[in-house]
């Protein structure tokens, strides 16, 4: 078997297989990797050189031994995690990531004592458990877990985290939580009547999280013989297809609560495609407060907690246990937030 194929047979590429495979020491690999090149006057082609064994020889960085290296530094490595499932909305993981990130550059404690990275993993809904790093924190060492399943609460209640973490969502004792207030369906419910509606359905999306489950039962229990509207997924083209189906099917609603913003921009398109007015004709109220909510026509209700709240609030507590400055764990609780606007 020659040298190539000695090399390809390896489980991980080194710089010093890099630099073997160019006849260039390890410092010219290294200052390469480090883009430290300039500084160091390298040559163009020996620039290129590296790089185009870098791409033939498949090189990934051991980020293990740099952050050991690291390790002797002043500053100690954090590496700070968003958890969330690929169902969620786009929105709702951003929030998160944007406060992490504000919290990290404006706090001095955490800018004097860490050389902090921000991470996104995700994991399929009910699926929590498959994710190896979470048990061990191998790859990150602070966590926020968002937009779990009972399945993935059923997991966490039964193993330990040795690491700090926040469960966003959701009550699950022993670790630290932000939940909302609760009593979305019953306002929902309240405010629909006042305006006059009788024939109340809901429309949710799949999978249901632990918290648009509890939005669900909240609203059925308040809204006797409420229509239930499933969509396949969580996306505007699954509400406006769920929407559009139902209508199709002679399903007939003169008052709709959306689990989520995103579901409502589709169920608008599929009432007003079948000659309905909103809310003259069905009145709309979603949950979320999304930044494109108020622009829609009309401008869409909502109830429920603000997203960037629930997001500071969990931030906040995550970096709390870092800096050890927090009480044993609990449960912080989001109140509950109406914006009326003309969908209802």
């Amino acid at each position: 078997m020659d040298e190539e194929s000695n090399r390809k047979q390896k489980t991980r590429v080194t710089i010093r297989d890099i630099a073997e495979y160019c006849n260039l020491s390890i410092g010219a690999v290294s200052g390469v990797l480090q883009n430290r090149y300039k500084e160091r006057r390298f040559a163009d082609s020996t620039v290129w050189k590296i790089r185009d064994a870098v791409r033939i020889l498949g090189y990934i960085p051991d980020l293990s031994a740099r952050r050991l290296r690291k390790l002797s530094t002043e500053k100690f490595p954090l590496v700070l995690a968003i958890l969330s499932s690929y169902e969620a909305a786009p929105a709702t993981v951003m929030a998160y990531l944007y406060t992490l990130r504000h919290l990290v550059d404006t706090i001095p404690q955490i800018k004097e004592k860490f050389d902090v990275s921000i991470v996104l993993e995700m994991f399929s809904a009910g699926k929590l458990s498959e994710k190896k790093s979470l048990l061990s924190g191998d790859s990150f060492n602070a966590a926020i877990i968002a937009n779990t399943t009972e399945e993935d609460d059923e997991f966490l209640k039964g193993v330990y985290l040795p690491y700090p973490n926040v469960v966003a969502g959701r009550h699950i004792n022993s670790y630290y939580g932000v939940i909302d207030a609760g009593g979305h369906g019953r306002k929902v419910v309240s405010i629909l009547v006042k305006s006059g509606r009788r024939r109340l359905g809901i429309l949710m999306g799949s999978p249901l999280t632990v918290l648009t489950a509890t939005r669900r039962d909240d609203f059925l229990r308040a809204a006797d013989g409420a229509v239930q509207i499933c969509a396949a997924g969580l996306s505007e083209a699954d509400g406006y297809l769920a929407v559009k189906k139902f209508i199709k099917g002679g399903g007939c609603i003169d008052g709709l609560f959306v689990v989520t913003d995103v579901l409502a921009a589709g169920a608008y398109k599929a009432l007003k495609e079948a000659g309905l007015s909103i809310p003259k004709d069905v009145s709309v109220i979603g949950v979320g407060d999304y930044s494109y909510s108020e622009f829609l026509d009309p401008p869409l209700t909502t109830v429920g907690t603000l997203r960037n709240e629930n997001a500071k609030k969990a931030c906040s507590m995550l970096i709390a246990q870092i800096l050890r400055d927090i009480p044993p764990p609990y449960v912080a609780e989001v109140p509950l937030k109406t914006t009326l606007r003309g969908s209802h």
